[in-house]
């Protein structure tokens, strides 16, 4: 069993953080005594949610090895609480003690770095504790939802597994209508969103799940973006083109990893984005770009003067020109800034 562990050196320092493992009663149990208490509770500025769920160690293709039967108690304990909703009305009752403290400014949801050993019985891994992530990340916004604001931000540090899929989140209504409601208990999000396909089988619709979800959810909260593939596999253009058609006005700091996209949509989406302060791009294909950007030091350098953005950089990218490039180039591509 996960033991509570309330982060911070001691009690006399005027705020630290508090951890509460997801898939551990004793942990949420724990944490609403410790927030209740008129001594430690108000000592509380930062509530991280850690998803320490395992899946199914049945599944495993060797059970025989020693560390099954650990897992596979941890496994039962988390299941019967899940099945019996426990976990969601201890986290709802965690949260309302956190309004009445009235400390609370951030909410953090954060993954749990299993041991090695652990993550080596399970083969592909990242596949197995994909719908755990999903089930701690939905379970935590369903109480948020419930339970009102209890704290000013919600932020995100998660594995690439474990983001938040836009497309098959747009794709299911009443999980789209999750998000939704949990996000706007915040007055902050700072997200970390995974631009993959939604799993259906029928691929047209990938820009329309991907649209239908950043039009739910309060855009104009977002203070950060991490845009992350799924296990390596790239993000999808569909996905990618409904980030840079979105408005977000609020936006400081945007990181995108392994995507591809469209040089002149980049910068319209750049120049709208008149909050940020802050672009990273890490492995990613920038196509269309004229023929006197193709340097990513010097689109970088262009966007951070023409736009007035601290802080620009490009690792790892290859920028590409096209068909339309000179063409755009002569309309005024790089005019927009």
């Amino acid at each position: 069993m996960t033991q509570f562990i309330p982060q911070g050196t001691s009690l006399a320092e005027p705020y630290h953080e508090l951890q509460v493992d997801l898939a551990s009663m004793t942990s949420i149990w724990a944490a609403i005594e410790y927030v209740e208490d008129t001594s430690s509770g108000p000592t509380v500025d930062t509530l991280v949610l850690r998803d320490n769920s395992i899946p199914d160690p049945g599944t495993a293709s060797d059970t025989s090895v020693d560390l099954y039967p650990q897992l596979k108690a941890r496994y039962d304990e988390q299941s019967h609480m899940r099945r019996r909703q426990e976990d969601l009305r201890l986290l709802c009752e965690l949260f309302r003690k956190c309004q009445q403290n009235q400390r609370i400014t951030t909410a953090r949801f954060e993954t749990y770095s299993h041991p090695l050993d652990v993550l080596h019985f399970f083969d592909e891994y990242d596949d197995a504790f994909l719908d755990t992530g999903h089930y701690s990340l939905l379970l935590v916004l369903m109480a948020a939802a419930n339970c009102g604001s209890f704290a000013q931000a919600f932020t995100m540090d998660t594995s690439n597994f474990q983001a938040l899929p836009i497309a098959r989140y747009g794709l299911h209504r009443s999980t789209m209508e999750t998000c939704q409601r949990g996000f706007n208990r915040f007055q902050h999000l700072d997200l970390v969103l995974q631009l993959s396909e939604s799993g259906e089988k029928d691929q047209s619709n990938e820009t329309k799940h991907a649209e239908r979800f950043f039009a739910a959810i309060p855009l104009e909260k977002v203070r950060s973006l991490k845009i992350v593939p799924f296990a390596g596999e790239g993000c999808t253009l569909e996905a990618t083109d409904a980030l840079l058609l979105s408005d977000f006005p609020s936006l400081e700091r945007l990181e995108i990893s392994q995507a591809a996209f469209d040089g002149f949509t980049m910068v319209r989406f750049l120049q709208s984005a008149e909050a940020l302060q802050s672009l990273h791009l890490t492995q990613c294909d920038m196509e269309e770009v004229p023929a006197a950007f193709l340097d990513s030091q010097k689109w970088c350098e262009c966007i951070s003067s023409g736009l007035g953005i601290a802080d620009v950089a490009a690792e790892d990218s290859i920028f590409s020109g096209g068909e339309c490039q000179d063409e755009r180039a002569r309309g005024g591509f790089f005019e927009l800034i």
